[in-house]
């Protein structure tokens, strides 16, 4: 099935983060009261590396982010690190994803970064803007569970249906020192930037011809993407390399 481009106008809510970070289960408890995104990518919007945009005058954003090395450890465990890298670097075409073959260890020990984590933070954060964004820590959504509801118009009566917080299931003592270390070059950078913001804060900026004149060229930007994404994956394919279809 082919994904659309634009957002549904009827679509409410739209959670969205670059991977790694509970966005599935924020959906899952919102999409019981709003019209939200699917929690398991059918559409395509749950990790676009940057605002897509809806003809709803009354649309919201919640951007959920968190420690981007333990994002990256999450992925790689369940192996979803060829299919998230494949969808984060639509916005850089000279990239080829991670294949699907590739360890952790041998991922951290080529040192590039094919994830593109702060490049996506920073097109929702600062570069682009379409629609009230929430941007919410991951590790502390527990927390901010009233400004969070407040902002998608959910009453506080609801909170105790969110669901408990759980423990990552990714094992750090497990992960050799020497791919820890590979890491903290590639993202401690970033790990750290993130670290220096506020748990939970939203922004808010109101429209100009700037931001109409984006919607189109978003449009056009993604059908041309489309385009090369398909033909590199088709020449992948040639080559005998495996790719994930999404």
């Amino acid at each position: 099935m082919k994904k659309p481009i634009l957002l549904p106008p009827e679509m409410e809510i739209l959670v969205t983060s670059g991977g790694g970070v509970g966005t599935t289960f924020v959906i899952d408890f919102l999409s019981k009261y709003k019209v939200c995104n699917n929690r398991d990518d059918k559409d395509g919007f749950k990790h676009r590396d940057r605002p897509t945009p809806s003809k709803n005058p009354n649309f919201k954003a919640i951007y959920v982010f968190g420690n981007p090395i333990n994002a990256i450890y999450s992925l790689f465990r369940r192996k979803y690190h060829h299919e998230e890298s494949y969808k984060l670097l639509q916005a850089h075409p000279s990239m080829e994803p991670i294949p699907l073959e590739m360890t952790l260890d041998e991922y951290a020990a080529a040192g590039v970064d094919r994830f593109q984590f702060e490049s996506h933070f920073h097109n929702w954060n600062t570069k682009y803007y379409q629609y009230p964004v929430m941007f919410i820590r991951y590790e502390k959504i527990w927390e901010n569970l009233e400004p969070l509801l407040d902002f998608v118009g959910i009453p506080f009566s609801e909170m105790d249906a969110f669901p408990e917080k759980k423990e990552r299931k990714t094992q750090l003592d497990e992960i050799p020192e020497e791919t820890k270390a590979n890491m903290r070059k590639m993202y401690g950078k970033f790990h750290d930037y993130l670290e220096s913001q506020p748990d939970c804060w939203v922004w808010e900026d109101a429209l100009h011809f700037g931001h109409k004149v984006y919607a189109w060229k978003f449009f056009m930007d993604m059908a041309l993407k489309r385009f090369e994404i398909k033909a590199k994956r088709k020449i992948l394919k040639m080559m005998g390399k495996k790719v994930v279809e999404s």
